[in-house]
């Protein structure tokens, strides 16, 4: 998740001591910030809303299972709606940037993979924000 927060800060212009936030900036911000909690003997999970903390722009929606398709790509097609999904059974997440109702897939920023989309189907979860303007 931390890629795909530091992508999409860094897409809606909001900086870290004045820059844009590349992944180890924020890991660095996070640690300093108690921006990591422990589940499950796992201390590396992200506290979802810590980003606030960098910007009042920035607002935690939650995290919780997919809403139908058509719900989903209405929030992301308004431009201010960060959604990561969590896809490859829990085990990865990536950052929407688009999606295709043709297909019921997501346009995605994929950290790891040269993946450039998701089905709908592929979706555990998701992680969203919103972001006002600047």
């Amino acid at each position: 998740a931390l890629s795909c927060v530091a992508r999409g800060l860094g897409e809606n212009n909001i900086t870290i001591e004045g820059a844009t936030p590349p992944p180890a900036t924020l890991n660095a911000w996070l640690e300093a910030n108690q921006g990591y909690t422990c589940a499950g003997g796992d201390c590396n999970n992200l506290v979802l809303n810590k980003p606030e903390a960098i910007s009042s722009r920035v607002h935690l929606v939650g995290e919780f299972p997919k809403p139908a398709f058509s719900d989903l790509c209405s929030s992301i097609m308004k431009g201010n709606y960060l959604a990561i999904l969590h896809v490859h059974n829990r085990g990865h997440f990536v950052l929407t940037t688009g999606c295709n109702t043709a297909d019921q897939s997501f346009n995605v920023n994929d950290p790891f993979y040269p993946t450039t989309s998701y089905a709908y189907a592929d979706v555990a979860d998701i992680i969203a924000y919103t972001v006002d303007a600047e």
